[in-house]
This record gives C-alpha cells, structure tokens and sequence, in this order.
C-alpha cells in the first residue's frame, strides 16, 4: 500500500483516525502497532515478522535502560536522566543491542 492509493486514502487512512480519536488512551499504542504492522505488511506479508521482532528488541531495550537508570519511577512514568550526567557501560550495552 502506498500513501497515494485509492485503499490508503480512503480506507486505511479514515479507519486510523477514527480509532485514533475514539479509543481510550491506554490503547492507541497498540492500535498504532497493528495499523503499522497492516500498512507495511499490506504487499509482503513476511516483513511482519522482522518489525514485531524489532518492536519487541526497542521495548525490551527501553525497559532495561529505565532500569539501569537508577531513578525512582514516579505515577508509572519512565524516568528521563539529568541532562549532561554520564551513561553507565550497562546503558551502553543495552543501547548498542537496540541499534
């Protein structure tokens, strides 16, 4: 599917706001990863597999690096590290591995 075809424009594309629009907001972010998943596997159906696995390795990923922050995580929030303050050799690591 292309950004200009007929299914995008006036299917696909209505179909995602309104769900963008009326869903609760603790279910956007999956509604957003299946509407990914549907636009980009539309033609090859096999690439699907290669972005849940790198979906899953970047939440891992960002799960591990607010972990090894250090931070106290306040109202379910990530915490967010003081700028200019040095990263750790794990937080490397864990970013190496995201990348």
């Amino acid at each position: 599917m292309v950004f200009t075809s007929h299914a995008f424009l006036f299917y696909f594309l209505p179909l995602v706001l309104l769900l963008n629009y009326t869903l609760p907001f603790r279910w956007l972010s999956l509604m957003l990863l299946c509407a990914n998943l549907a636009f980009y596997g539309w033609t090859t159906p096999r690439w699907i597999l290669l972005l849940l696995f790198s979906a899953t390795v970047d939440y891992l990923c960002g799960r591990a690096l607010a972990h090894l922050s250090g931070l106290p995580r306040d109202q379910g929030e990530l915490p967010l590290l003081p700028k200019g303050e040095p990263r750790s050799h794990g937080q490397r690591a864990v970013l190496a591995v995201s990348m």
